[in-house]
């Protein structure tokens, strides 16, 4: 049996690192059970902490019971001045978390 919970907001935090190729996600999706896209979050929105490298964001989801949330993160691709342009960077999600 499914568990239903109320959500209003989702958290990620996470860190970046150009010199290790490690970037922000550009983008959040979170679907619900149904595939349907219920937020979604521009990561250029959002600056990382310059010493730590260290990012949150706080998505905002439409307000309701889910039993089951999927969070898609598409690929992004390393900068123009970057040593490794064009090529996937890698994407550290350290914690998410429902409000």
């Amino acid at each position: 049996m499914d568990a239903w919970v109320q959500v209003k907001k989702l958290h990620f935090t996470g860190l970046l690192n150009a010199g290790a190729w490690i970037s922000t996600p550009q983008k959040i999706l979170v679907l619900d059970r149904l595939g349907s896209i219920i937020s979604s979050f521009e990561m250029k929105t959002m600056t990382p902490d310059a010493q730590s490298g260290k990012w949150h964001a706080a998505i905002d989801v439409r307000p309701g019971k889910y039993g089951r949330l999927t969070v898609k993160i598409p690929p992004c691709l390393l900068p123009d001045w970057h040593e490794g342009k064009g090529t996937t960077a890698w994407i550290f999600l350290d914690e998410c978390w429902v409000e």
